[in-house]
């Protein structure tokens, strides 16, 4: 019998993954966030733990890298709905279990694990190869639809009224969520048509950021560094380049927290050909191995989010004929760069 270690957020997931293990002769214990993971890991002493990659106070990345730095020697198999973050993991983590999993699945896979052919930890990566969409985007349909079949499984065990009505609307969800990737999908490969008009962007900037909820934040100060002497028009669409802005400082709101600070910046350059909008947040920051794909479609560490925001705001920059760039450092703080052309002089 091996002592096995659930982590995930899910009440329904680690209720399921008892039901797989505990008749296999296992003794499960389940927690739901990183805290518990750590009181776990030293009291319960598990032989095996099953992290979801995504929780809410922490990413399982990061309960991984801590539980390895404070010398936790067990195997760890990260619990993920895609592959994208294999790379991340190596070194800390002997595998992944695929989301949603069989029964079938689950034991050979820990079953595995505890006869040491669970796959050895390698040399921690620094950065994700590649970035695939597509393939993403796949992978959660997979899921989606995975998802489905195993509820399917679970409710020929539970057929009571109760549980009829509880299955519905989990199968529901999968497939809203499954419809909510790929319309964002679609709408990011539809060539984008701008109706443009002069902007003046201190006054686009000014009532972008007013219009936020960022500015109504009462721990949130805003810091205005606008050279507006230097500023050339541009050729734009207001509300596109409004949701530019609010992709940004969506992510700034979220990273800061309740306390913060936001600088926010525009000038142009000596040529007056292009126009440089900046947002620095003082949140904390990311991994180069994030920052160098946050841009792209369905990247996200966060729980129940797609990853989709900063996909759009790069999108209508280039449709703009400009460029987004971040950078970013653990502990402090992000910088989104919004570069933009002037209006031509015909």
């Amino acid at each position: 019998m091996a002592k096995i270690l659930v982590v995930d957020d899910s009440q329904f997931i680690c209720n399921v993954t008892k039901e797989y293990l505990e008749p296999a002769g296992h003794s499960v214990m389940a927690v739901q966030n990183a805290e518990g993971a750590f009181a776990a890991a030293t009291q319960y002493k598990p032989d095996v733990v099953l992290l979801d990659v995504q929780l809410p106070d922490m990413s399982g990345f990061q309960v991984c890298q801590k539980m390895r730095e404070s010398g936790h020697t067990f195997p760890i198999l990260i619990m993920s709905a895609s592959n994208a973050y294999s790379p991340w993991v190596h070194g800390l983590a002997q595998g992944f279990l695929f989301k949603p999993y069989t029964k079938t699945m689950l034991c050979a896979k820990v079953q595995a694990v505890l006869q040491g052919d669970g796959g050895p930890a390698v040399k921690a990566a620094t950065n994700v190869a590649c970035w695939d969409s597509p393939m993403v985007l796949l992978h959660h349909l997979r899921n989606s639809v995975g998802s489905v079949s195993q509820l399917i499984e679970v409710f020929n065990k539970k057929a009571d009224d109760e549980f009829r009505t509880e299955f519905v609307g989990m199968v529901q969800r999968s497939v809203d969520n499954s419809m909510g990737f790929i319309e964002e999908y679609v709408e990011l490969l539809r060539p984008s048509e701008l109706k443009l008009e002069d902007v003046q962007i201190n006054v686009w900037l000014n009532s972008a950021v007013a219009s936020h909820p960022i500015s109504k934040a009462p721990g949130i100060s805003i810091v205005w560094q606008i050279d507006s002497g230097s500023l050339p028009v541009v050729s734009g669409e207001p509300l596109q380049l409004k949701r530019i802005a609010d992709a940004v400082l969506n992510n700034a709101l979220e990273a800061m927290g309740p306390v913060g600070t936001l600088t926010v910046g525009a000038y142009g350059d000596v040529s007056r050909r292009w126009v440089y909008v900046s947002f620095q947040d003082t949140g904390e920051g990311m991994e180069n191995y994030i920052c160098e794909h946050v841009l792209e479609p369905f990247f996200t560490m966060k729980k129940n989010k797609r990853g989709i925001g900063l996909s759009w705001a790069q999108k209508i920059a280039r449709a703009h004929g400009g460029e987004i760039e971040v950078t970013s450092t653990s502990g402090a703080g992000a910088c989104v760069l919004l570069k933009l052309p002037a209006k031509s002089k015909k």
